[in-house]
């Protein structure tokens, strides 16, 4: 389609609250949002994730109220066949999903590889997911986590997906009552001699808010959390962080057994960080 053919040739973002579709086997033409960067809708068409999957340029997909089960597998026929998506979504950067209450949870073992490049990853007011762990979304380039309002979140994710966390910077947990563990750990997911170690390497805020359920950062007590925090706020949660003279933070409460959390952070960084800030905020209380 030609410049003058198409009436949004700059239009780089894009809200829908009404269905996509025209017809319903008549799909609005993607060719119209070639320069489209950022889409919110929050229809239910089946077929909405293939008019997604044809904007090349999108780099920010927002998902709202709309009651699947799982991210994008749609039911494909009149007889309830489930099609699974097949292409993946390179360029998106930041993933929104808000208020979908049939979320069960984000891709099964046996998905495809959606979003290969996804730095921001938003979750609100997802009542029936359990976990985030999906092989739909790779976590290598995750550096921004934010989870609210998921009253049947379980844990955050598993031992194996948080080793890949390095480029995480900021983890925001709120509002989960049924939350025990931010990280679990399989029984498959055992390490040699029964001790597990995470090193969030970019962690630099750590925000945990009114958690009541939250029994400890990891289900293991032989697990250590390495992280170089800048700050880190807990609230209204069941567990207290305490700081270590030797710069740890020492996990206590009335049922986790101790659980040891290392803050590494080299002679530079600790320098850099206080001329910047003034100093580390490290803010570790319940209400």
């Amino acid at each position: 389609m030609n410049g003058e053919g198409n009436p949004f040739p700059s239009l780089e973002t894009l809200c829908l609250d009404t269905e996509i579709w025209y017809e319903a086997h008549d799909p609005l033409p993607a060719e119209l949002f070639i320069n489209l960067k950022a889409i919110q809708f929050s229809c239910a068409h089946p077929q909405s994730f293939h008019f997604v999957q044809k904007l090349h340029n999108l780099e920010k997909l927002d998902v709202r109220g709309v009651p699947w089960k799982e991210i994008f597998v749609y039911e494909g026929t009149s007889s309830g066949e489930i099609d699974a998506v097949g292409t993946t979504l390179p360029r998106i950067k930041t993933l929104s999903l808000t208020k979908m209450e049939e979320l069960m949870h984000l891709g099964n073992d046996n998905s495809q590889l959606i979003f290969p490049n996804l730095e921001f990853l938003k979750v609100y007011n997802c009542g029936r997911l359990k976990n985030l762990t999906s092989s739909t979304i790779s976590f290598h380039n995750l550096t921004n986590l934010q989870v609210d309002g998921c009253m049947g979140l379980k844990y955050l994710v598993t031992y194996s997906v948080a080793k890949c966390l390095h480029r995480l910077k900021t983890l925001q947990v709120w509002d989960c009552e049924s939350i025990t563990e931010i990280v679990a750990i399989n029984g498959d997911e055992e390490d040699s001699g029964n001790y597990y170690e995470i090193a969030f390497s970019s962690l630099q805020h750590l925000r945990l808010f009114n958690l009541p359920s939250l029994r400890g950062f990891c289900s293991s007590g032989n697990c250590t959390v390495r992280v170089p925090l800048v700050s880190l706020n807990l609230h209204s949660c069941r567990i207290e962080l305490k700081i270590s003279p030797d710069g740890s933070l020492i996990q206590s409460g009335s049922r986790p057994a101790r659980q040891q959390i290392t803050e590494e952070v080299e002679e530079k960084e600790e320098e850099d960080d206080a001329n910047e800030t003034g100093g580390k905020q490290l803010i570790a209380h319940t209400n």
